[in-house]
């Protein structure tokens, strides 16, 4: 920081709390370093910093398989792999067996709404001892701005990022030996462990001890449920969830969380055990614990392929480059699809089961472009086109012209809030096709409108109050309504009160009617042909 004086002393600097200089959370004082470091080393090594690369990935919604390290890392292999003839293999997590021989902590599992939860996993984890993370550890869920916790709750954020499924860790002591994934009862009340109070509905779908609500599936833990300094024995959870189900109950309650995330585009289903058994080797190492009841899982069991037909030919008219067959069939290869049959017509494709959104032959296609690359598509020397132009009028040009027309004419602009007063609501048919604001800052802002009409009328009134009545005026703007989805459509309102021009020796003095709006609509009309 600059030089200046303090208290007519100068200073070079400031000595920083940890969480001034963004190394931990701890602001109890200055960082204090043993006065032992020889003077010249570097913070990087004493501090154990690391020199990381990132890589920021703008992620459409389909792509829920590359919502982790090894899901981008497999884009990354395919490309390099077809581009530049690496040879790269993926180098997955080692996973250890997990294995007791005596189960000594019983929990059992029971779903009760198998279509929310196709799937659940769960083992219990005994002695473990809940403490800070190493700093490898720690240093990883930094680098990606995630806070440490501790070493139970980063195991599961870590896991998560790598493997990209989501797991939760519970205190195995609260839950009475007994798992019930159920739907919530209306009404009831929940706090979750940033301790905010939810109150749930019949819809949301609850982990539970059968009587007490632990957990909102797939979005947030529950507060009497976490796990804290003092736990001793986890119950660790891996399951797939309706991914329809966990976005509904995650807008409900107005939470958005790593887990719901994932959980919102499909998570792949087939890794599950993969990831659970990852997370517990992990455990076992960084905490001391030892796996005190095998895997258990209660779901159905999900088919590992889809079958998509493909054929090579069509999809290189679709592109509109003629790629080589070859080509084509090193990229699926590359990107885990299995190629079953290969005439030049149809091929039977396997297709991997973390790309849930891939279904059909277009996806397919989408799929060989991607790692083909869009910038390789040659644009054609010449363009036939029978097609006319389109005629579609630009807005603000438009815009620019009518109030250009209105101005000349001696209107004045206005501009009016897009929210407005509920009480406007009783001049409607239906009430319900309003767009009601969830938490409204007043009752004069607490539904969209509907119309421009009431805007205006409260500027002439405004005026009117003020002895004003000679006015011309005229505002743009949007309306908004609902009708099975949201719907808002431009506008244009236009009034005029008082007198026809103001008094004046030569004026006739007649009052603005009907006919003088009609001219003004007329001439706006001739004037955009």
């Amino acid at each position: 920081i600059k030089k200046s004086k303090i208290r007519g002393i100068e200073s070079f600097g400031m000595i920083c709390a940890e969480d001034e200089l963004g190394m931990g959370k701890g602001h109890d004082g200055i960082m204090v370093l043993d006065p032992s470091i020889s003077n010249g080393t570097k913070a990087s090594k004493y501090f154990k910093l690391e020199n990381d690369f990132q890589i920021e990935i703008g992620l459409t919604p389909n792509r829920a398989d590359a919502m982790s390290h090894q899901g981008v890392a497999r884009d990354l292999k395919a490309y390099l792999n077809f581009h530049e003839k690496l040879n790269l293999q993926i180098q997955y997590p080692k996973q250890n067996a997990v294995s007791c021989s005596k189960t000594l902590l019983e929990v059992s599992i029971e779903v009760e709404n198998s279509e929310l939860c196709p799937s659940y996993l769960g083992a219990t984890i005994s002695n473990v001892n809940v403490e800070e993370s190493p700093d490898w550890l720690k240093n990883k869920l930094i680098t990606i701005g995630l806070n440490p916790i501790n070493n139970i709750v980063d195991i599961t954020n870590y896991v998560m990022h790598e493997l990209g499924t989501p797991l939760h860790a519970f205190d195995a002591d609260s839950l009475d030996g007994k798992i019930v994934v159920k739907n919530a009862t209306d009404g009831q009340e929940f706090v979750t462990l940033d301790d905010t109070t939810h109150k749930l509905k019949k819809n949301h779908l609850m982990i539970t001890n059968g009587t007490k609500n632990l957990c909102i599936a797939g979005v947030f833990g529950g507060k009497k449920s976490g796990i804290t300094k003092d736990t001793k024995n986890i119950f660790l959870e891996c399951a797939s969830f309706d991914p329809t189900s966990i976005r509904k109950t995650a807008k409900d309650l107005g939470l958005n969380t790593d887990a719901s995330f994932r959980f919102e585009r499909g998570i792949d289903a087939s890794n599950l055990r993969t990831s659970i058994i990852r997370a517990i080797n992990l455990i076992e190492e960084l905490s001391g614990g030892k796996i005190s009841m095998p895997i258990k899982e209660v779901g159905n069991k999900i088919d590992a392929y889809k079958k998509v037909l493909f054929n090579p030919l069509k999809a290189c008219e679709l592109i509109g480059n003629k790629l080589e067959i070859n080509s084509i069939k090193d990229i699926l290869i590359e990107l885990d699809f299995v190629v079953k049959s290969t005439d030049k017509e149809t091929w039977e494709l396997l297709v991997p089961t973390y790309r849930v959104d891939v279904n059909r032959q277009a996806d397919i296609v989408e799929e060989v472009l991607r790692i083909y690359g869009f910038n390789n598509v040659l644009l054609p020397e010449k363009l036939n086109s029978s097609i006319s132009p389109s005629l579609k009028p630009n807005i603000e040009k438009l815009k620019f012209n009518i109030s250009s027309l209105l101005v000349s004419r001696s209107f004045y602009e206005v501009m009016n809030n897009s929210l407005t007063k509920s009480r406007y609501m009783k001049y409607f048919d239906d009430e319900n096709e309003f767009v009601k604001i969830l938490n409204p800052l007043s009752k004069d802002l607490a539904v969209m409108r509907r119309s421009m009409i009431f805007g205006i009328l409260e500027n002439l009134e405004y005026n009117f109050n003020r002895q004003q009545q000679q006015l011309k005026l005229f505002e743009f703007g949007k309306v908004y309504h609902k009708q099975n989805t949201f719907i808002e459509n431009n506008k244009l309102c236009v009034a005029i009160s008082g007198k026809e021009a103001s008094n004046h020796w030569k004026s006739k003095n007649e009052s603005a009617d009907f006919y003088m709006l009609k001219g003004v609509s007329e001439a706006m009309f001739n004037k955009l042909g």
